[in-house]
């Protein structure tokens, strides 16, 4: 059957009906053969089969060109003679083409209008959660914008590098006159007086062993110094120096266990030009609190004190605290804030050991102290050195 009505035809579709090629990617559909494409297999395969038991069997071993073209012939008018009904043949396939085509690019674009909204539902979530991200943005650069317009106009002025060094200067006049108060403010806050700095394991009993050196030891502050008996001035300039060897006594204050008042004075900060070894050695004495025992080795023997008053602010002028005291008692000064001459931080405590009954009764004189400054103050700064050296 040569006619071309039997031959299967392209499709008709035009080529501006084309989907496009460049269309974005989808999800191919799962297929399923459906009732009329298992009939267009079945008759499909028929036909194969009816074409293959039809056909002559050839025996190449026994086949001669006139066998050849005889046979040949014979298959020829077959085929010919085999019912076949091409227009259902093509039929079944063109109906399976267009179902099977429809089928995909019917499923292609109903995904469009939704994954359109899909995306549209998306920027309009992220443009709200993201609309104060980009206020905040905004804002940022406005202010970053409007402070490099700003600066730009302060430094193309002419008092621009003036005053910039005029404030250099005197920040590094201050940093070297006042440094004590930046430096004890650091150490108070880097050594708090919960935690031992220094690990000082005494022995508390009188009778224990210790050198002729006199000390104090305050186990909480990891406080361990000499402490100078030998300065019996008590203007500022003898008690400034007798502080760079250690903490000092005041004047006629009592020695330990005597029945008076000893009072014992140290630095809380001090400038870090100035000499000295203990310009810090009472810097956490404001840790202290009451019942806090700490030592003082005074003649070869060991004498503990147990804190009665603790944390005590007073100004430099009251004197109440330098009163003697007819029981063994320890007062221990300092200023405060530290670097500073503007208050002072008084600790008091009674001796515990060896027992107060066995003080030395000496008699109660009133303390000497310096009428101008009773309690003594941080060393001098640069510029006290610089007014001295001008007046003298």
């Amino acid at each position: 059957m040569n006619d071309d009505t039997n031959l299967i035809k392209p499709s008709s579709r035009q080529p501006n009906e084309r989907p496009l090629t460049q269309r974005p990617p989808i999800n191919w559909p799962i297929h399923r053969a459906s009732p009329s494409e298992n009939r267009t297999t079945d008759f499909a395969r028929k036909q194969v089969e009816r074409s293959y038991v039809n056909a002559p069997t050839l025996h190449h071993a026994q086949t001669s060109p006139s066998n050849i073209n005889s046979e040949s012939s014979h298959t020829q008018h077959t085929l010919r003679n085999t019912s076949v009904d091409a227009s259902q043949y093509h039929q079944a396939w063109q109906q399976y083409y267009h179902q099977y085509f429809y089928q995909y690019y019917a499923n292609w674009w109903r995904q469009q209008p939704h994954s359109q909204a899909t995306v549209n539902n998306a920027t309009h979530t992220d443009t709200k959660l993201n609309e104060h991200e980009i206020i905040n943005k905004n804002l940022k650069a406005k202010i970053r914008a409007t402070a490099k317009k700003q600066a730009q106009r302060v430094k193309s002025s002419n008092h621009y590098k003036p005053a910039l060094a005029s404030i250099s200067v005197g920040l590094f006049f201050l940093l070297i006159n006042y440094n004590q108060v930046l430096v004890g403010a650091v150490k108070q806050y880097v050594s708090p007086g919960s935690v031992v700095t220094t690990p000082v394991i005494v022995e508390s009993s009188a009778s224990a062993m210790v050198g002729p050196e006199p000390k104090i030891i305050i186990p909480k502050i990891g406080v361990e110094a000499p402490v100078v008996y030998d300065e019996p001035n008590i203007d500022e300039a003898s008690y400034q120096k007798a502080l760079e060897r250690g903490v000092v006594r005041l004047g006629n204050s009592a020695d330990p266990g005597t029945n008076g008042n000893v009072v014992i004075g140290g630095h809380s900060s001090n400038n870090v030009f100035n000499a000295g070894g203990f310009k810090y050695v009472f810097v956490n004495l404001k840790q202290l609190d009451v019942g806090d025992v700490f030592y003082l080795n005074y003649n070869s023997k060991r004498y503990t004190y147990k804190v009665t008053v603790a944390k005590k602010i007073i100004t430099p002028q009251e004197t109440s605290v330098l009163a003697q005291t007819s029981t063994p008692t320890i007062t221990l000064f300092t200023c405060d804030p530290p670097g500073t001459n503007v208050n002072r931080l008084i600790v008091q405590a009674t001796q515990i050991d060896p027992s107060p009954s066995s003080a030395t009764k000496v008699s109660n004189k009133t303390i000497e102290v310096n009428p101008e400054n009773p309690l003594p103050s941080v060393a001098p700064s640069m510029w006290d050195w610089l007014l001295r050296r001008d007046k003298n």
